[in-house]
């Protein structure tokens, strides 16, 4: 318990640090500058639903496995609090996924990455992004980038992101989003000309979690894992 409240307070000193320091404005688009969250959501500006989260079935791989898409999972703070992030992505490739696993502050390399291999090989579709933490932050900023550049990104998923304040962008076809009102958690909206859709979790009932082992609960990776695999099949995920 100690150690979990140290940690806390460590993150919560780090996001006011940030909050305080001065971003100066560049071509590298960063990250929106973290800072902790009110207790209550703001109004949703795109379809967004609050709901519990659903049971859904793995699917087998299909025959000659995976071959279209990108899956990019973005871990949190120096590496040290989304190891969830890791299981998850060992889960992927278990079923024959290749992941790329690494810290969010590599984004924009991997959105101009996936930019231009997309324009060069439409396979690189479906693009799926996954974030924790501050790793959530860069996942919505980077599907903002691609789908700004014209690239299609397929599904988002947000582990209680930590400074939300861009709405999603027309491109952006669907955001499932984990998250804690009462900490830095909060809804995930889109832009008025948003027409995809949004389905935020609200996990405050579920008393085990909080934003430092939101990322390794097994009910949410599974979940993630199950509407990834769908949506690399071609099929409609659960929440469509």
């Amino acid at each position: 318990m100690k150690m979990r409240r140290a940690a806390m307070m460590a993150l919560a000193a780090f996001v006011l640090g940030l909050a305080a320091a001065t971003v100066p404005a560049s071509a590298e688009s960063p990250i929106p500058v973290p800072s902790p969250r009110p207790a209550y959501a703001p109004k949703a500006t795109a379809k967004t639903a609050t709901t519990p989260t659903t049971s859904v079935a793995i699917p087998k791989p299909p025959a000659g496995g995976y071959k279209n898409g990108r899956v990019i999972i973005l871990r949190g703070l120096h590496n040290v609090w989304s190891r969830g992030m890791d299981a998850l992505a060992k889960k992927f490739e278990a079923q024959g996924v290749t992941v790329t696993l690494t810290n969010h502050s590599h984004w924009q390399r991997l959105a101009n990455e996936a930019i231009e291999d997309y324009k060069k090989d439409k396979n690189v579709a479906p693009i799926i992004i996954i974030g924790h933490s501050l790793g959530g932050d860069a996942a919505l900023v980077m599907s903002n980038w691609i789908v700004h550049n014209g690239v299609p990104v397929r599904f988002v998923v947000v582990f209680d992101a930590v400074a939300q304040t861009h709405p999603v962008e027309p491109g952006v076809a669907e955001v499932l989003n984990f998250y804690k009102p009462k900490g830095y958690g909060q809804e995930v909206t889109g832009s008025k000309r948003y027409k995809g859709e949004i389905i935020n979790i609200d996990l405050t009932q579920r008393k085990d979690v909080d934003h430092l082992n939101i990322d390794e609960d097994e009910e949410l990776q599974d979940d993630v894992l199950a509407r990834s695999l769908a949506i690399l099949q071609g099929q409609k995920t659960a929440s469509r």
